[in-house]
């Protein structure tokens, strides 16, 4: 029995004759008649009687037809989720991001290109940008967005955007009313830093110890956000990404530009062997597209 075979049958059993079945696949009914004979061949069953020009199912063919019918919703689920495939509307999604950009930006995102992909399944989890490359090399995510290009040979690291930094502080603040703040006004004064193991941080810190300038250093904090919570409450000021301070509604903070300039550089994290499928190649380019325009138009209120 073939495919061919199947849909004649199943065309007779739902038009009741030749002729209708052969209307409902739009072939000729000399054709949906050969391929009955064949099927009643290979299966040694009379399927239908011939009575004045019509035919008429037998009860083996009621029975196969309810088999058929299972059948045939496979095979056409098995069309479907193929075009699926073939037109990116179908498959699995894992991805992560640093979380910054998880908590707005990569929701709309994928919100944006899985808008008309009702078979398409998402997970987004928000991550630490040092743990993102060891899950992509066990293959626990598909991509992720990382400030960082990581150090494994199984993933592969392309620059997407960057990231510029500016200096958080009370609204309070003396400097609250500068135009820009310079490394060398935040001498002495209490600074709330990212983790040590923060790359974020490394190049922050650079700055300030080539410049000899001091800080006092009495909070850190892994998240940037917690960060401006600690600048809202009046610990001290700090240095964040502009995406972070974009997203952070306090009115008892102030962010200003920050010279010299420092830039975060965002990095799109893949497995660098492992042949991705169309549906993933098609979303990293417009996953590359989009965080590049987003974090383009991102304003520091």
């Amino acid at each position: 029995m073939n495919l061919k075979q199947l849909e004649a049958f199943r065309a007779v059993m739902i038009a009741g004759s030749m002729v209708g079945a052969a209307d409902m696949l739009r072939v000729s009914q000399p054709a949906v008649s050969q391929l009955i004979r064949q099927l009643e061949r290979q299966t040694g069953l009379q399927l239908f009687q011939r009575r004045n020009g019509r035919v008429f199912p037998t009860s083996e063919a009621n029975i196969l037809f309810g088999e058929s019918e299972r059948v045939y919703a496979g095979v056409k689920k098995i069309e479907l989720v193929a075009e699926g495939l073939r037109f990116n509307r179908y498959g699995s999604l894992r991805l992560s991001g640093f979380p910054a950009i998880s908590r707005r930006m990569l929701p709309q995102i994928v919100a944006e290109y899985s808008n008309d992909k009702p078979d398409i399944d998402v997970s987004l989890d928000s991550t630490q940008s040092r743990n993102m490359a060891d899950l992509i090399a066990r293959q626990e995510i598909d991509m992720a967005v990382s400030v960082l290009p990581g150090d494994r040979d199984e993933v592969e690291a392309t620059q997407i955007s960057t990231l510029q930094a500016v200096c958080v502080m009370p609204r309070a603040h003396r400097l609250a009313g500068s135009t820009s703040i310079q490394a060398g006004d935040l001498e002495g004064e209490r600074f709330i830093s990212l983790g040590k193991n923060d790359q974020s941080r490394v190049a922050i810190d650079k700055i300030f110890e080539g410049l000899g300038v001091r800080r006092r250093v009495q909070i850190e904090t892994t998240q940037s956000d917690t960060a401006c919570s600690f600048v809202a409450q009046g610990c001290g000021m700090s240095i964040v990404d502009r995406l972070t301070i974009s997203e952070y509604r306090d009115e008892r903070i102030v962010a200003l530009p920050f010279t010299p300039e420092i830039s975060f550089r965002i990095w799109l994290l893949r497995p660098r062997l492992h042949r991705q499928s169309r549906l993933l190649q098609d979303f990293s380019s417009f996953l590359e597209r989009r965080v590049h325009q987003l974090v383009s138009a991102v304003e520091v209120h």
